[in-house]
C-alpha cells in the first residue's frame, strides 16, 4: 500500500528509502534510522493519491523493490533490511533497531558501495536481534527514548522496560545502602558476631544483585516478546 508525499530532493530513484524528518520526507542518510517513513516507488500496485502536485508514492507496507548494497554484509533471504549512511539505500540489519522490513530476496556483493535492488516485505518497526542481551538492552533502551517515532506498542514496551530497569537498580541501591549502614552499626554493638553479621551482609548483597539481575532480564523479556 502506498501513498502521495512530497519528497525533497531532485535524485529521487525507483527503490529508494524515505525518512520523514521536520516534516519534510527526504532520502534516509542514517543507519537504523527512527524517521523511517517509507520506499519511493514510481507504479505501486496500490495508491492512496492527495493529488498535491509534485508529490511521489510512498510504499509504507506490503512488497516492494528496494535499492541496498552490501555495506553491512551480503543479505540473505528473511534478513532484515534498514537505513544506511548511503542516502537512499538500504543494508542488513545487524543489531537491534528500527527496520523497513524482511529480504524476500538474496543480494551479493564484493564492492560495498555497489548498489543493487531486491524485493522486500515492507513493514516499518522495531525489532530486537540476538546479538547479546547487554547490547540489546541498550538498544531497546535507547529506541525507548524515541518513542515518538514508534508504534504505540511498541513504545509502552520500552517504556515499561526502562521503568523496570530503574526501578530494580533504584531497589538494589536503597537496600545496599541500608544493609550496609545497620552492618557496621550491629558489628560495633557487638564485635563478638562480626562474623556473623559479615555473612549476613554478604547475603544480602547476593539477594541485591539478582534483583538487578531480575530486572535486567525482564526489562530484555519484555522487548524481544
Amino acid at each position: 500500500m502506498g501513498f502521495s508525499v512530497p519528497i525533497e530532493g531532485k535524485s529521487i530513484n525507483d527503490g529508494n528509502i524515505i525518512c520523514k524528518e521536520n516534516n519534510k520526507f527526504e532520502l534516509c542518510t542514517d543507519e537504523y534510522s527512527v524517521n523511517l517513513a517509507g520506499v519511493y516507488n514510481e507504479k505501486p500496485a496500490l495508491l492512496i493519491d492527495d493529488n498535491n502536485a509534485g508529490s511521489k508514492p510512498l510504499i509504507s507496507a506490503g512488497k516492494a523493490w528496494v535499492l541496498v548494497s552490501s555495506s553491512n554484509g551480503n543479505i540473505e533471504r528473511g534478513n532484515y533490511i534498514t537505513t544506511s549512511k548511503t542516502a537512499g539505500v538500504g543494508m542488513k540489519a545487524g543489531k537491534s533497531g528500527i527496520i523497513l522490513g524482511i529480504a524476500m530476496d538474496n543480494y551479493v556483493a564484493d564492492d560495498k558501495t555497489t548498489i543493487g535492488k531486491i524485493l522486500v516485505l515492507v513493514g516499518i518497526k522495531s525489532v530486537a536481534m540476538n546479538s547479546g542481551t547487554g547490547g540489546n538492552l541498550a538498544d531497546s533502551v535507547k529506541q525507548g527514548f524515541m518513542f515518538p517515532n514508534l508504534d504505540s506498542m511498541a513504545s509502552l514496551r520500552y517504556w515499561l522496560a526502562i521503568l523496570i530497569c530503574i526501578v530494580s537498580f533504584a531497589i538494589g541501591f536503597i537496600y545496599f545502602g541500608r544493609i550496609s549502614k545497620t552492618g557496621i552499626e550491629a558489628m560495633g554493638r557487638n564485635p563478638l558476631a562480626g562474623k556473623m553479621i559479615q555473612v549476613n551482609i554478604i547475603l544480602n548483597v547476593i539477594l541485591i544483585i539478582l534483583i538487578m539481575i531480575g530486572g535486567l532480564a525482564l526489562s530484555y523479556a519484555i522487548v524481544v516478546i
